[in-house]
């Protein structure tokens, strides 16, 4: 009788074993088929708008995740999509993409010529970078002019590259050692520090010997002292 009792509680226990199985079962195949599913599609190069509507007539919602560049896919267009193309997603079910800002490529602008802040501009509307900017003295354009860059003009390159400009300072001063003109006639030393660039002015000064009339006697500034182009010197002539 006890052996019978025995049989009777395992194969009690062998039946709700097997019943929560397949209860089990039954469950994770009605979750399974609890929403319809469709295929995503592929959305990849396709204007965004035309996407959504396409994603909308599956039954699906569509969300943009980001922008970023890209030198094939035209701006405006899908780069990437998740789930990928092919996936089953149940209706109602979410796909993001990525949107193409358009190609990161860029061509350099001819700078030679205008001024730092017009090249500053120029580069910002373009996407790219000033870099190092030098300056030297020099006579072929003028002050504040770029005279040189790095890339040159109509080099390719992507946004967010750098470029360096040449400044230039104007032309260099030039500088002289004041000659001895004491003892020169007049119209001689005159022409002479006018020859140098020199803003000339002439004096008259009394002299005691009329040997010196008509010659200078005295200079300002003396002689071996450093001027620049264009400074005033005066030259003091005997009366």
């Amino acid at each position: 009788m006890s052996l019978l009792i025995k049989v009777l509680k395992r194969a009690g226990l062998l039946l709700l074993i097997v019943a929560l199985a397949f209860g089990a079962g039954y469950l994770a195949v009605s979750i399974d088929l609890g929403g319809e599913k469709v295929e995503v599609p592929n959305l990849v190069g396709t204007d965004a708008r035309t996407a959504l509507e396409t994603l909308r007539g599956l039954e699906l919602q569509g969300r943009q995740a980001g922008e970023e560049y890209h030198r094939q896919i035209p701006k405006g267009a899908i780069v990437t999509q998740r789930p990928q193309a092919g996936s089953r997603l149940r209706k109602a079910g979410m796909v993001r993409y990525t949107v193409s800002k358009g190609t990161d490529e860029v061509t350099f602008p001819d700078l030679v010529g205008i001024s730092l802040p017009r090249a500053q501009r120029a580069l910002q509307e373009r996407g790219l970078t000033l870099g190092k900017v030098a300056s030297v003295h020099s006579s072929s354009l003028p002050k504040d002019s770029i005279l040189a860059q790095y890339p040159p003009s109509g080099t390719r390159g992507k946004r967010g590259d750098t470029v360096s400009l040449l400044l230039s300072l104007g032309p260099e001063e030039a500088y002289y050692l004041m000659p001895d003109l004491v003892g020169k006639e007049q119209a001689l030393a005159f022409r002479f520090l006018q020859g140098l660039g020199l803003d000339v002015k002439v004096k008259s000064a009394k002299v005691s010997s009329g040997l010196q009339a008509g010659l200078v006697v005295a200079q300002e500034p003396p002689s071996g002292s450093q001027v620049k182009a264009g400074s005033q010197v005066t030259i003091f002539v005997g009366q």
